[in-house]
């Protein structure tokens, strides 16, 4: 496994941009942190085997949950916005970006980082997380 520990931090610029309030920006902290900590155990797993895919999947739900509170955090996006949950799923899910950059992932990073806020992503069949999608 790799020895490279993950710390994502928010931009305190970008946040003085968006109007956060410092408690604002501490919880966007505190959701970094997390992040941070799933990558973390997401690279002590061994995507060879069945237990080891079985917990990054499980993992990589936490990243989309993550993020989702992070776009809302940041203020990109309000649920208030749309009709349905259906709707907020898929605005949100076309801006997330750390699934493909995830420990273990097979994805292709450039290509899908080119396509962040299309809603269309490359998925790798080998991929370990993503492959059965």
């Amino acid at each position: 496994m790799s020895n490279k520990k993950y710390n994502f931090k928010p931009s305190l610029a970008l946040a003085e941009t968006q109007g956060l309030s410092s408690d604002e920006f501490e919880t966007l902290s505190e959701l970094y942190i997390d992040m941070s900590q799933v990558f973390n155990d997401m690279q002590e797993c061994d995507p060879l085997t069945e237990d080891g895919v079985s917990a990054l999947i499980e993992f990589a739900k936490e990243i989309s949950a993550i993020e989702v509170e992070m776009q809302l955090q940041w203020k990109f996006i309000k649920r208030s916005d749309f009709d349905s949950d259906e709707q907020f799923d898929e605005q949100c899910t076309k801006w997330m970006s750390y699934w493909f950059i995830a420990p273990h992932c097979e994805c292709p990073t450039m290509d899908n980082n080119e396509r962040v806020g299309t809603g269309y992503f490359i998925m790798n069949g080998e991929c370990p997380i993503h492959g059965g999608d």
